[in-house]
């Protein structure tokens, strides 16, 4: 576990599960301009992957919004060249959607919370991309990205408040009480909240559609 620890604001920003040791001589490689991760191909991971129990990572490199924010200029050339070398990489459309997030809500600050036309502009880019992640089935990243999504439809003036918890734990038949994930965020339209809401249970359920049930 690696976890992300600011003073500004006081706290653990959040806690994440890099994949850090891998065997050789797998044809495991690094994929990305930046955010590098390491897998067989694109989009396939390293395989079988397990959690080292015993191991905690004190990552610092996000401790003040000062340091947050010169991390992010330093690194929005190199998602620029991410997403043109890697334009089916799903992490790098996540952090595209996370940066496109992140560039609104600095302008909002900037300017006291007004909204301007390049703002909506690429916050619709954003929904897109959350968009094309939600049809893919990657509920991991949409639960982590809700934040990011909500305020890009506030951008755009528009959708409604809905908090639900949802489960995205892999063990059919169990709720994983460390796995469930509390969801606030404003929706843009019915569609979405009800498309991720069968993605949800399609996961949850698909076991019991094999023919070994």
């Amino acid at each position: 576990r690696q976890h992300h620890f600011a003073v500004d604001p006081l706290g653990v920003i959040k806690t994440d599960l890099p994949c850090r040791l891998f065997r050789n001589h797998r044809n495991i490689k690094f994929f990305g301009v930046v955010h590098e991760h390491p897998e067989k191909k694109i989009n396939d991971g390293v395989g079988h992957a397990m959690v080292i129990e015993d191991v905690d990572i004190a990552h610092e490199g996000y401790t003040t919004d000062v340091i947050r924010h010169g991390r992010f200029n330093r690194n929005i050339d190199l998602m620029l060249r991410d997403r043109e070398k890697y334009p089916d990489r799903k992490l790098g459309k996540f952090l595209w959607m996370r940066d496109i997030s992140q560039m609104c809500a600095h302008e909002l600050r900037l300017n006291g919370g007004k909204i301007s036309p390049e703002m909506k502009v690429r916050a619709q880019k954003g929904i897109q991309i959350w968009e094309e992640l939600l049809e893919e089935g990657e509920l991991r990243m949409i639960s982590d990205g809700m934040t990011f999504y909500g305020l890009l439809v506030s951008v755009l003036g528009k959708g409604f408040d809905c908090s639900f918890s949802i489960d995205i734990a892999s063990v059919p038949g169990v709720v994983d009480v460390n796995r469930v994930i509390p969801i606030t965020a404003k929706f843009a339209s019915q569609d979405h909240l009800m498309k991720l809401l069968r993605k949800v249970v399609d996961e949850r359920t698909k076991h019991y559609e094999s023919k070994y049930f």
